[in-house]
């Protein structure tokens, strides 16, 4: 059970080597927020068993978290922000730094944690460990920072240096009595599951979906960076990995916003297409993409859009983005079959006809694909095209497509 003591903090420090710009708080109940401070500390640990060097380091990350947390905390009504990629890694810094000092002093005892975040911060992957390690909703990666991330060298390092390292949290922040936190953005939003098409029509749907789009906008006008729609870190990291080299999330940062604000969108853009509504459709399934950008089901839905609208280019570009990431077969198949699609319409037969077939190489045997080759063949030859007719691959065990949807 943690304890909070803001008053506490300045106290310790004031009593070390190291003093807070900061007068210790009178004596109070252990849940002092330090006067007027709109937040307290949660420390998670039993503070008086740690030797004073120990102690004495860690309160300085403390007092940065503290810190951070008051100089954005806004006036008496405003939500605290209490977590964030920029308060943690300024705090893990200020902790890995005043360590090193600490430990060139002789006598100062050795801490197995505060060792190795020196050595993680040597070796350069304090970033990345931050991120992987203490990142939840509401972060926001700068593009500064984004751009330069290597998760798989930084995995690479900790499997070789540091297997197995456990992380200590030592404390946290909270909001004071009487303020709230900052919310997750688009956590407030409608539940997009009792929105979307299998548990409500469309047309009841959509008044309530656009009223859920219009506030998420207004929301994310606020945001710094560009929102990313995920559910847990195991999904954030790789995606972060991906976009880190991809524009426009690599110069403009993003920010880890509720899942519901991406899947609202792409719903919403769902059931405007199914109204034939391709301009309204474009907006949403192109908000959804920005915040889903791996999802492929979002951006073929678009490519679909974009190739209504005539948008043939575009549809080209999105098809492109696609393909450099969709992992499964059943996925491939379809990104291709919309390009044997899109080069119909651009009346590139030839082309279509080779993309069908590469469909095939990931899903034989589907009979969109099988049948659009056949009407392909007699236009090219119609046309004084060669003939190039698909040939089946020969006959061997028995291959089941579990693969569903055009």
């Amino acid at each position: 059970m943690g304890t909070r003591n803001a008053g506490i903090l300045a106290a310790v420090l004031l009593a070390g080597p190291c003093a807070a710009a900061e007068e210790p708080a009178p004596a109070g109940d252990g849940n002092d927020t330090g006067g007027d401070s709109p937040v307290s500390l949660v420390f998670e640990v039993d503070i008086t068993s740690l030797p004073p060097e120990v102690l004495q380091t860690w309160l300085i990350y403390t007092a940065v978290l503290a810190a951070d947390a008051r100089s954005q905390a806004g006036g008496a009504a405003d939500p605290v922000r209490t977590s964030d990629y920029d308060m943690e890694y300024r705090a893990r810094a200020a902790l890995a730094s005043t360590w090193r000092d600490k430990r060139a002093v002789k006598g100062t005892p050795a801490d197995p944690y505060l060792d190795k975040l020196v050595e993680i911060e040597a070796a350069g992957f304090l970033d990345e460990y931050v991120i992987a390690t203490f990142a939840q909703p509401g972060w926001t990666i700068p593009g500064a920072t984004l751009a330069t991330l290597d998760f798989p060298a930084a995995g690479d390092w900790f499997d070789a240096h540091a297997p197995g390292f456990a992380t200590p949290r030592f404390a946290h922040v909270e909001p004071a009595v009487g303020r709230v936190a900052r919310p997750v953005p688009g956590a407030g939003l409608p539940d997009d599951t009792t929105l979307s098409p299998g548990a409500l029509p469309c047309e009841q749907a959509a008044p309530r979906l656009a009223e859920a789009v219009a506030a998420w906008d207004a929301e994310a006008r606020a945001l710094t960076a560009l929102p990313l729609a995920v559910d847990s870190g195991q999904q954030f990291i790789p995606l972060l990995h991906n976009l880190a080299k991809m524009e426009p999330w690599r110069s403009a940062g993003v920010t880890w916003v509720a899942p519901r604000a991406g899947n609202l969108a792409f719903i919403a853009g769902y059931c405007a297409v199914e109204d034939e509504d391709y301009s309204l459709a474009e907006g949403y399934l192109r908000r959804a993409t920005t915040m889903l950008p791996l999802v492929p089901t979002i951006r073929l839905e678009l490519v679909h859009v974009l190739t209504a609208r005539r948008k043939l280019d575009e549809a080209d570009r999105e098809l492109d983005a696609v393909m450099a990431f969709v992992a499964d077969d059943c996925g491939r198949a379809l990104a291709w079959r919309k390009r044997g699609y899109l080069r119909i319409d651009q009346g590139r037969l030839e082309e279509a006809r080779e993309a069908y077939k590469r469909s095939l190489e990931f899903e034989p045997g589907n009979p969109i694909a099988l049948a659009e080759l056949q009407v392909i063949e007699q236009e090219v030859v119609k046309a004084g095209g060669r003939r190039d007719p698909y040939i089946p691959p020969p006959a061997g065990p028995q291959v089941t497509s579990n693969c569903r949807g055009p």
